[in-house]
């Protein structure tokens, strides 16, 4: 799915345009993943963050979407640690 609307947004948006797109798109899904019942979704979530900060950090190409500061600051505005370190879905 993120493959068609990444495609779609590259048709009707400049380069720039869709790939920040993109990167919120990853954000907002990695967020519901993290929130999930299921311990492989979580675990996933948790994959995608890493990488999606891994990009942050690194900045491939000549389009660097989010810095570290504008990410921290989204995860903490969306409740992204609260969710991470909820010790309801914690499996201890």
């Amino acid at each position: 799915m993120q493959i068609s609307i990444n495609s779609l947004n590259q048709r009707v948006m400049d380069k720039e345009e869709a790939k920040r797109a993109s990167e919120f798109l990853k954000l907002e899904i990695t967020k519901k993943c993290l929130s999930s019942e299921l311990l492989e979704r979580r675990i996933l979530g948790i994959k995608e963050l890493n990488q999606i900060i891994r990009n942050a950090q690194i900045a491939y190409g000549s389009i660097k979407v989010f810095t570290m500061e504008q990410l921290i600051n989204w995860m903490s505005e969306h409740g992204v640690f609260d969710i991470l370190w909820d010790p309801k879905k914690t499996h201890l």
